[in-house]
């Protein structure tokens, strides 16, 4: 709108305007041309009458047909009122229907104009952008609609004569715009910046075109929640690529062709690019290896078709500069209108989880090697038979070609071989002739077995000129070897050999593999000392049943001989001194036989242990009674069965004997037994002197009276025996609180839950295993 002086125009008016007045002008002109021609006022009479026709059908286009027509017949009115000789009304007539005809053509000429003028009054004031007129040089409005209110507030009440360049304050984006409105007549679509009289800003596109009269119609469409949107997705991939870049793994994102579209600083780093090559076009065929990405290319596929798979999926990951990592590829597809246009995931590195892996795999393997070892070494007394067996699975488990077991001979000290695996016939040959003794004492052999010191090297060819190279790793390197170690096996107390291994595929040891093989020497040799001690014992314990069979046999027969004698002697009846001699070689003798079953018995125990089998407590207790028939015993038979062995008759005898022993002839034993909780409860009770001291009464050589004469067996036997059966046995005094009045020893012994099985009758459970 243009605005002064109070009256405000629009552009419609002044131009309809300034036609009607220079039709009226051109009017006025011709009828002063026509009088001054004509010199006859009929002819400004009739001409008089388009002026009211005209502006008639111009000003009212619906109604200028009507008033045209009126107009018309005024006009013939008047002829026939002045008609004259000049003016025939034949004349009239015609230019009645003249004006008619100018009235209608006027009228369809202004509805046009006036349709087309509201058409785009209407398009111009109905835009949703703001469409306004500016003069080109100085930036002023011409005029405008009402969506331009938003970019220059307050403009219904802003003077004339003010410029939009007030509003668009950036100088040079101005300047390009109007530079470019000249050259190309017409601009589309420039970012532009509207500042408002408040100071906010409105961020807007502009466009234009030149109309004449240095006029130019500018429109501007308000982007400024678009740039918000715009700035809020920029904020967010920002903080998206920064959450990404701090990830330790590589996120990527690839078009359906595998092409990377982007990649996190880490994915850059890891696989050692850069980010001018991802923006060049890397594709994922260059970061998976060989023999993996036919593979990939496969999964992507069968993700595109939506089959199911595994969320990771692990691949060999491929470096620029040609090395590999284990790596698992996490991803899922990006979908567009159910059309898959990318993928997006994250590789994580697996290095370190792939060595733990092999770690704890190389661990198993050594666990399993040392129960191996152990099995072996506990189920063989050979030790050529179990150090080949073991041998063979360190070979076989930890992928090496071959190796040789030495043992020190303690007498020669002198390195034997035991074993020798992984040759060829032939080169076992060789071996066998030239390396089936070793020297301990000479270098470099000290080294492995005086000073127990391991050794991991690699294999040259110059092995040869080393004088610190052994004949056994000139042999390896001969046979086509490339590493060698010497393990000494060795135990906290001594060195008892050396194992040699060596490998043709290998170019070295790592830290792990030395720290395995280490441990496994130690653990061969544990088990050969083992095997070692083992025979040791077995010879001693040997040696140890030697003596025991020449004392309970050659010693017994001695004794028995001895004690003939000793009661013929007897049954003369010395008298004085001899009697009493006679007596203590009796007691002396009889003790010697004491001693010897009763190490007998103890040997027994050893032996028949775990062999328990239900027995009648009744018919034990019974048979023992017999043996003492000089001594007072009272038993209320009970029926019990108790888990045991024939040896349980020796706890009886044990006990009766001891209290007749220390209770002398009018001693009198009672024997009772109960039954509580699945167990037999068995009490021997005597009128004897009793005993303070009871704490250590079944130790051995302990007798309970050091005034009496004793070797202190009975009672450790009684406990050893009753601790076999599984049960428990402790003394308490006869009366309590009155040691000096007789003991009580009682002991438990297991239950047969059927108490009612026959004698002796064997049974398949064996509750003395347990």
């Amino acid at each position: 709108m243009a605005e002064g002086a109070g009256l405000t125009y629009s552009r419609n008016d002044i131009v309809t305007e300034a036609i009607l007045g220079i039709v009226i002008i051109t009017l006025v002109i011709a009828e002063i041309v026509l009088f001054v021609i004509s010199d006859n006022l009929t002819i400004i009479l009739t001409h008089f009458f388009y002026f009211p026709v005209v502006l008639a059908a111009f000003h009212y286009p619906r109604r200028g047909v009507i008033i045209a027509t009126i107009i018309s017949f005024i006009y013939l009115g008047v002829s026939w009122y002045v008609s004259s000789p000049g003016m025939p009304l034949l004349t009239a007539t015609m230019q009645f229907y003249v004006f008619v005809s100018v009235g209608i053509l006027v009228s369809s000429l202004s509805a046009t104009m006036r349709m087309n003028e509201l058409k785009y009054r209407s398009v111009f004031d109905s835009s949703g952008s703001c469409i306004c007129l500016i003069n080109a040089v100085k930036g002023t409005l011409i005029e405008s609609n009402n969506k331009c209110q938003p970019f220059f507030d307050g403009l219904n009440e802003k003077k004339a004569g003010w410029s939009l360049f007030d509003y668009w304050e950036n100088v040079e984006e101005r300047a390009t715009f109007f530079r470019r409105l000249a050259e190309e007549g017409a601009v589309s679509d420039q970012e532009a910046t509207i500042t408002r009289s408040d100071g906010n800003r409105v961020s807007c596109l502009v466009s234009g075109g030149l109309l004449p009269e240095d006029t130019v119609i500018l429109i501007l469409t308000d982007i400024t929640v678009r740039k918000h949107a715009e700035d809020a997705l920029r904020e967010s991939e920002q903080r998206f690529r920064q959450l990404a870049d701090l990830l330790p793994q590589a996120v990527f994102e690839l078009d359906v062709n595998r092409k990377i579209t982007f990649a996190n600083k880490s994915g850059i780093e890891m696989f050692g690019y850069t980010a001018d090559d991802v923006a060049k076009g890397a594709n994922a065929d260059q970061i998976i290896a060989d023999r993996d990405r036919q593979r990939m290319h496969d999964n992507f596929a069968r993700r595109i078709r939506g089959d199911a798979m595994p969320a990771g999926i692990e691949y060999t990951a491929l470096r620029k500069d040609g090395s590999t990592f284990p790596a698992v590829m996490y991803a899922s597809p990006i979908r567009k209108n159910d059309v898959t246009i990318g993928f997006r995931g994250i590789f994580v590195d697996i290095s370190e989880r792939k060595s733990l892996e092999n770690a704890l795999e190389l661990r198993n393997s050594q666990l399993s090697i040392i129960n191996t070892i152990i099995r072996a070494a506990t189920s063989s007394c050979e030790p050529h038979a179990f150090l080949t067996f073991s041998l063979a699975r360190i070979l076989e488990m930890l992928d090496f070609d071959a190796g040789a077991i030495y043992l020190i001979d303690s007498e020669t000290h002198e390195a034997g071989l035991i074993t020798v695996q992984g040759l060829t016939d032939e080169e076992k040959t060789e071996f066998n002739r030239s390396l089936q003794k070793l020297q301990t004492d000479i270098q470099p052999y000290n080294a492995y077995f005086i000073r127990s010191q391991s050794v991991f090297s690699e294999i040259t060819e110059t092995d040869d000129e080393l004088s610190s190279a052994s004949s056994l790793r000139i042999f390896a390197r001969k046979i086509g070897m490339t590493v060698f170690a010497a393990i000494p096996l060795t135990t906290e107390e001594r060195t008892v050999g050396v194992m040699f291994i060596a490998s043709r595929h290998r170019a070295q040891f790592s830290d792990e593999e030395k720290a395995m093989i280490v441990s496994l020497g130690r653990e061969l040799a544990s088990a050969i000392l083992h095997n070692i001690l083992r025979k040791e014992l077995e010879q001693s314990n040997a040696e140890a049943n030697l003596f025991l069979d020449i004392m309970a046999h050659d010693i017994n027969n001695i004794n028995t001989i001895s004690l003939g004698y000793a009661e013929i002697l007897a049954g003369l009846k010395p008298e004085g001194a001899q009697s009493e001699y006679i007596h203590r070689i009796l007691s002396s003798v009889r003790q010697s036989a004491s001693i010897i079953d009763n190490v007998s018995t103890i040997r027994k125990i050893r032996e028949t242990s775990k062999k328990l089998r239900p027995v009648p407590l009744d018919d034990i207790i019974r048979a023992d009674m017999k043996n003492f028939s000089d001594v007072h015993i009272d038993f209320t038979p009970s029926g019990a069965v108790v888990y045991a062995n024939e040896l349980l008759s020796e706890v009886f005898t044990n006990l009766i004997s001891n209290s007749r022993k220390f209770g002398g002839n009018d001693v009198r034993i009672a024997i009772g037994v109960e039954e509580e909780d699945g167990r037999v409860v068995v009490s021997v009770s005597d009128t004897g002197p009793g005993m303070p001291d009871k704490s250590r009464i079944f130790n051995r050589f302990e007798t309970g009276n050091s005034s009496r004469s004793g070797k202190g067996l009975g009672l450790s036997i009684c406990r050893m025996l009753i601790e076999s059966y599984g049960g428990r046995i402790w003394v308490e005094d006869r009366i309590p609180g009155h040691s000096d009045e007789g003991l009580t020893i009682r002991f438990t012994l297991k239950k047969q839950p059927d108490s009612g099985a026959g004698s002796g009758g064997e049974s398949g459970e064996n509750p003395g295993e347990g």
